[in-house]
């Protein structure tokens, strides 16, 4: 009988089932290459991945660093070189970025909410404000913007009163001050007709004044817009917040004071 022996310092070939080594990289992965022995990749750094170098390359540890657990809908990210960390989910937000291009997930957003941006600033969920004469309803994924048809009411008046805006009035008796409201918006507007009355004199508060033509009243509470004669009107439209108004049409020898 015939007894082999066997070398333990000499390493098994490959073709006879060895790895050609006597020893291999500590911590490495093993790397079959062809007829040759086998070799091993480095042992890598805590957190690197083993990508592959393709069909003529051997496979290789990342330099970028991955976390080892993620959660559910977690998203990855570069936290920063190399660097890939997660970022937690949130119901119902959106994806925005900072001024030095952080990502984060914004507020849960409501009903009608949208994305403001903001210069130099996180853009931030908010809901669009409704001006004078407009309704904005909000709804589940929907926005619906409807404009309020204002009609003027008109009166007959016999007294010395306020004027209010978005009404017409008719002057049916005597001789009346109608002083300017001290609160109005862009666009408001207000009617005076001589019908009946003797006169109409529209005062105005301090600040205040009434463009006619290429003409104003004396600023604050000297100025005057009057009626000459029975029938005269004026349109009045509000142009700067409650203090300045346009005479857009008129009826009449209107006097400018």
């Amino acid at each position: 009988m015939t007894q082999n022996s066997w070398n333990s310092t000499t390493p098994v070939e490959v073709a006879k089932g060895g790895t050609g080594n006597t020893t291999l990289t500590l911590h490495g992965v093993l790397l079959g290459e062809g007829t040759s022995a086998v070799s091993a990749t480095s042992a890598g750094l805590a957190n690197q991945v083993l990508q592959s170098g393709g069909a003529s390359a051997d496979p290789a540890y990342s330099t970028a660093t991955y976390p080892s657990t993620t959660t559910i809908n977690q998203i990855l990210y570069s936290s920063a070189a190399n660097a890939v960390a997660g970022l937690a989910s949130a119901n119902s937000a959106t994806l925005v970025t900072s001024s030095a291009g952080v990502p984060s997930l914004t507020a849960s957003m409501t009903n009608g909410q949208v994305l403001i941006g903001s210069t130099g600033a996180t853009p931030t969920p908010s809901t669009i404000t409704a001006g004078s004469g407009i309704i904005i309803t909000p709804g589940a994924g929907t926005i619906t913007i409807a404009t309020i048809s204002v009609g003027q009411t008109w009166t007959v008046i016999s007294s010395n009163q306020t004027l209010a805006v978005n009404n017409g009035y008719f002057v049916g008796s005597g001789s009346l001050s109608l002083l300017l409201p001290a609160t109005s918006s862009v666009g408001d507007v207000i009617d005076v007709v001589l019908d009946g009355g003797t006169a109409w004199t529209i005062t105005q508060a301090a600040s205040q004044l009434i463009t006619f033509g290429n003409v104003s009243t004396t600023t604050g509470v000297t100025g005057t817009l009057a009626s000459s004669a029975v029938g005269d009107s004026v349109h009045l439209v509000c142009r700067t917040a409650n203090l300045a108004w346009f005479v857009t049409s008129s009826i009449g020898n209107i006097l400018v004071i």
